[in-house]
Parts: C-alpha cells; sequence; structure tokens
C-alpha cells in the first residue's frame, strides 16, 4: 500500500513539473515578465548590476521624499499596513458589534490608543500597580 502511494504521488509531482514546464500556451508567451520589466537596458551590467537588473522599477517608484528607502518589501509593509488600519479603524466605528467579539475588541483596544487627550491625562495609573509590582520584585 506504501508502493502505491508513493508511486502515485511521485507519478503527480513529475505530472505538475512538466505540465509547468511544458505547458504554457501561445498565449503565455505575451504574457510580460515582471522581473525582466524592471531590467534598464541604459545601463551595462557590468558596471552596475543592481541598477542594470531594477533600474526600471526604481524610475517607476522613486523613493517618496518622505522616505529613507523604496522596494518590494516596503510596499509590501506599506499594504499590511493600511489593511492593518482599515481593519482598526471599521471595527471602532462598529455600534453594534458583539460584546467580547474581536471586532469588538479591536475596535475598543484601537480607540483608546488613540485617545491621546485620555493617555496624557491619566499618565501611568492604569500601569501603576503593575509597575510597582516590578519595582517591588527581587531576583
Amino acid at each position: 500500500m506504501r508502493a502505491h502511494r508513493f508511486l502515485l504521488s511521485l507519478v503527480l509531482v513529475i505530472a505538475l513539473c512538466l505540465t509547468s514546464a511544458f505547458g504554457q500556451s501561445s498565449g503565455d508567451a505575451q504574457t510580460i515578465d515582471p522581473l525582466a520589466s524592471h531590467i534598464d537596458p541604459s545601463v551595462r551590467p557590468g558596471e552596475d548590476f543592481f541598477l542594470y537588473a531594477n533600474g526600471n522599477w526604481f524610475k517607476a517608484n522613486p523613493i517618496p521624499a518622505s522616505e529613507q528607502s523604496n522596494g518590494l518589501w516596503q510596499l509590501i509593509q506599506d499594504t499590511i499596513n493600511a489593511q492593518v488600519r482599515t481593519l482598526c479603524e471599521s471595527s471602532s466605528r462598529l455600534m453594534n458589534a458583539e460584546k467580547g467579539s474581536d471586532k469588538q475588541k479591536i475596535g475598543d483596544f484601537f480607540l483608546t490608543g488613540m485617545d491621546s487627550v485620555a493617555l496624557n491625562k491619566n499618565g501611568i495609573q492604569g500601569m501603576k500597580k503593575d509597575l510597582d509590582r516590578i519595582d517591588a520584585s527581587r531576583m
């Protein structure tokens, strides 16, 4: 039985590899390779390979004045941050979220952190008991 499973798995892996290697239709040949589209042919690869390989991307995506760098990872991080902020803001606007639900907790937590007036007024009072316990601990 194990031999049959192994053989079946092996055949499936080989079929998948062959399909991906040879399964491109003529329509796929017209698909633009996203990495090749970043190549800047005005730069000689022997002089500055990084700029040769990424020059067109940097021309199309200049570093914003508010940032120190730019790149794919920064773009991904910015997208994730925007999605998290949207989730927090939409959860904070829910008036009928079920008590104890994740959306209610997220909304309350977000609003608490965004209420800078109350935070400044209360100072460290909300953490005072925990800080006193830390101070009282001895190693």
